[in-house]
């Protein structure tokens, strides 16, 4: 099966583990609807450590193409910097289907396309040699 169904399944078991826990513990009812794109942290009931688990996956599943682009805002990325170098870089926005990213260090903003970002913890040489783009 292709790694987007693992991907999916995955969120979707998270999705349904989180509904369960809030519906244990017991809160005051929410005034407003949340968007399934909106952070988790302010869910006061779980854990932070899960709640950082999950931004990363939700990340690294839309910086590999697995899964919707605006998950990876937020995200820690490598990105092609102007000399060609993979640097390391934490996603700000989306526009137009392309990242803006924040380089470490130098604090250089750049809009870069999908191929030239990559979750930290994916080897160089492995980016682009058969994974296939969100909606591509």
């Amino acid at each position: 099966m292709p790694l987007s169904h693992y991907a999916a399944q995955a969120i979707a078991l998270t999705e349904s583990a989180l509904a369960e826990h809030a519906a244990a513990a017991p809160s005051e009812p929410s005034k407003k609807r949340r968007s399934r794109f909106e952070p988790l942290a302010e869910t006061p009931s779980l854990p932070v450590d899960l709640v950082s688990q999950i931004a990363k996956a939700k990340a690294r599943s839309a910086l590999t193409g697995q899964g919707p682009a605006a998950w990876a805002i937020g995200g820690e990325c490598q990105a092609r910097f102007t000399d060609g170098t993979w640097q390391p870089a934490r996603v700000r926005d989306l526009v137009d289907g392309h990242f803006v990213v924040e380089f470490e260090g130098s604090q250089a903003v750049e809009t870069v396309t999908p191929m030239d970002c990559k979750p930290r913890d994916l080897p160089v040489r492995v980016w682009g040699q058969g994974l296939k783009r969100w909606g591509a």
